[in-house]
């Protein structure tokens, strides 16, 4: 199996040694903790089960008012910034660049509906 194929938290051995998967690169090794980097096409064994890993919990996660005031706060800033650049662009470069952050802002929002 490659390494690809693991989910984020199954063990799995490489080399002879014994990992658990810890992003989409990164392993750590089972007993000594150390990270490695493998490749996506790396050949690995899987056994059994997951890691006990800390996964993310409801209660873990930000609340949604809390997420949405910092990014209308940060799209703020964004709009900000490109006010100050309002003299320095071609009007209809200006308009363009503010058409795309009102676009991106939707899109997250739609993302989080």
């Amino acid at each position: 199996m490659k390494f690809s194929q693991l989910a984020v938290g199954q063990v799995f051995e490489h080399a002879g040694e014994r990992y658990v998967k810890i992003g989409p690169l990164t392993a750590r090794h089972e007993r000594t903790g150390q990270q490695k980097f493998l490749a996506r096409a790396a050949l690995v064994q899987p056994i059994g089960g997951f890691a006990p890993e800390k996964a993310a919990s409801k209660r873990d996660a930000l609340p949604a008012d809390q997420v949405l005031a910092a990014f209308e706060n940060f799209h703020d800033r964004c709009l900000q910034t490109l006010a100050e650049l309002h003299t320095e662009l071609p009007p209809a470069q200006w308009e363009r660049a503010r058409q795309h952050l009102r676009e991106a802002r939707q899109e997250f929002l739609d993302r989080l509906a």
